[in-house]
């Protein structure tokens, strides 16, 4: 039980640096040289996300999840549907943002992704497997002794 616990903790501590970094890239990211900012924003929003899907997969994710779970109940039988709708544009809006426009904004996105992801169930929950974070999880759990 500790180790997924640990295993939450370390993905707050991955997007709490990633969020402060972000911070930090607007407000000095003009200092840097022209081509290297956009790709500074993708590296933290990819950071964003496996900080996101690295809670969402431990203890501490169940807790969103249950809530989103119970919210999303009032759309009544159709609610699968509607979650799956949404992970979808939620996952083209991460994926053309964090290509074309690298923001803050889609580092956002990108954390709440996993969430949502999760929720819809079925082939989205699978596009979270090929991430190393189930391994990184894994490894962090056995570290432990859990």
């Amino acid at each position: 039980m500790s180790a997924a616990w640990a295993g939450s903790s370390a993905g707050i501590i991955v997007i709490g640096v990633c969020a402060v970094l972000l911070h930090q890239a607007g407000r000095h990211g003009h200092r840097l040289p022209g081509p290297a900012h956009p790709w500074l924003y993708r590296v933290l929003i990819f950071g964003m996300f496996l900080g996101g899907d690295s809670v969402a997969l431990t203890a501490l994710g169940s807790y969103p999840l249950s809530a989103l779970s119970w919210a999303s109940s009032a759309f009544g039988p159709g609610r699968h549907d509607v979650l799956v709708i949404v992970a979808v544009l939620l996952l083209a809006l991460t994926v053309t943002g964090t290509a074309f426009v690298p923001a803050f904004t889609f580092a956002m996105t990108a954390l709440a992704l996993p969430f949502v992801a999760y929720l819809a169930g079925g082939a989205l929950r699978s596009l979270d497997y090929w991430l190393p974070v189930v391994q990184w999880s894994a490894g962090i759990s056995h570290w432990i002794g859990g």
